[in-house]
């Protein structure tokens, strides 16, 4: 027993003295290997040089610089310098590196923060290398708030963004809570609670996003003398991708629990809001090399990237291939009344721009490449008060009346058109949409 406890004791001992110097030198390695893969994508987060990294026993000072990529690399350049500048001071613990940076170049910032809050930075950016791979980028952010002589406030609560991914910059696991701000001033007064960010993501071998985001929100509220108070409760906004073989599936969707709306002429009375986005079908080969070559065009001047883009139609059309499904789905209750719009689209033939070009002279061309449904639903009671709009539907040919509400179910089949129920060809359904929009 007493061999055992003294072993134990040894090995705690030896795990103490020389884990320090194990987790430095994994995270100079997980480092350098970091600034490597960052700068073979360029295009997607720009360039990363480590200036300086002086390791030691128990902490490492290391200084970086890096000059920001893709579409938004003009925009943070123009905030922050280019390139930015940044130094970190980090500690050996026993199974991670966790460190703090601070900038050295964003004068901008540091005069705000001079200036407006009395020099104590509400923002910390620290981190965490593990030894078994894993790095972590923390945002911490405090209270803090701004005041003008106009009487005009802005509070900003208490927030936290982790971001952790593997070294190879390939999965990401995104984790956020944000309390939310207050902003008033003599046009009234904007809040928002409660704010997160989830999501799991991992880089495919096209270098597109497959996983899931979602962004909620507990409430959001607008007061003003004119409108009342507004509330938007329980707001939730996703996206999904999903790999289906050679194709991939993208779903953008959002939710609203409920619209509530006081003191005003004409209250909200609106609940279960859906809104539904889904792309199926779509070939990931080609839109990975459409989304590089996007990349790439973006670090071009202006007058050269805009004629750039017109050469990238017919990558936009590798696209447009027969299985690509496009549904949508909108709906609500409105004065617990249901009311919704479905569409559903796919091609059956690959569709080219020149389609649509010769639409006029051939709408039978495009159209056998489509199959489509769209359901329509509208309560009456949406249009009560708006004899105009009750009008213009009564008298749509594209709807028909029930008790409760206008409908209108449209199918397009191998070239047969059926408008509630009703066959006609697609000249005369041109003719009904031309009628309908006039």
């Amino acid at each position: 027993m007493k061999k055992l406890l003294v072993l134990i004791v040894v090995v705690a001992v030896f795990v103490a003295l020389f884990m320090p110097y194990v987790t430095g030198r994994v995270a100079e390695e997980a480092t350098l290997q970091l600034a490597s893969q960052v700068n073979a994508n360029s295009e997607e987060y720009g360039e990363l040089e480590v200036v300086e990294y002086d390791r030691g026993y128990g902490s490492t000072q290391s200084n970086f610089s890096w000059s920001p990529g893709g579409s938004y690399g003009a925009l943070m350049s123009g905030l922050f310098g280019d390139p930015v500048r940044y130094s970190c001071e980090g500690d050996h613990g026993v199974l991670e590196y966790s460190y703090e940076c601070r900038p050295l170049n964003v004068e901008a910032y540091k005069e705000f923060v001079e200036q407006e809050l009395g020099g104590k930075d509400p923002l910390t950016i620290s981190g965490s290398v593990s030894v078994f791979g894993t790095l972590t980028q923390t945002l911490n952010l405090e209270e803090f708030e701004l005041n003008n002589e106009e009487q005009e406030k802005l509070k900003v609560l208490p927030g936290q963004l982790s971001i952790k991914s593997d070294r190879e910059l390939n999965n990401f696991a995104v984790d956020g809570d944000f309390e939310g701000l207050v902003a008033s001033g003599a046009d009234g007064d904007f809040a928002v609670n409660g704010l997160s960010v989830n999501g799991n993501i991992r880089l495919n071998q096209h270098r597109l996003a497959i996983g899931d985001m979602e962004l909620t929100a507990q409430d959001i509220g607008m007061q003003s003398d004119s409108d009342g108070e507004v509330q938007f409760q329980g707001l939730s906004m996703r996206s999904v991708a999903t790999e289906q073989g050679d194709t991939m599936a993208i779903e953008y969707g959002m939710s609203l629990d409920k619209v509530i709306q006081t003191e005003a002429t004409e209250p909200v009375d609106m609940n279960d809001i859906e809104l539904d986005l889904q792309l199926q079908g779509i070939d990931m080969e080609q839109l990975g090399n459409f989304t590089k070559k996007y990349q790439e065009l973006s670090k071009l001047p202006p007058e050269e990237s805009n004629a750039a883009r017109l050469t990238m139609m017919s990558d936009l059309e590798g696209l447009l291939k027969s299985g690509l499904k496009l549904n949508t789905t909108a709906s609500a209750n409105y004065a617990s009344e249901p009311m919704y719009a479905k569409l559903d689209v796919e091609l059956v033939g690959n569709l080219s721009l020149g389609d649509f070009v010769l639409l006029a002279v051939n709408p039978q061309g495009l159209f056998s490449k489509f199959k489509a449904h769209m359901n329509t639903q509208v309560p009456k009671v949406v249009l009560e008060g708006n004899e105009t709009a009750m009008a213009a539907l009564a008298s749509n040919p594209l709807y028909i009346e029930s008790d409760r509400s206008y409908n209108s179910d449209i199918e397009l089949i191998d070239n047969d058109v059926t408008i509630n129920g009703n066959k006609m060809s697609i000249e005369e359904l041109l003719a009904l949409l031309m009628q309908a929009a006039g």
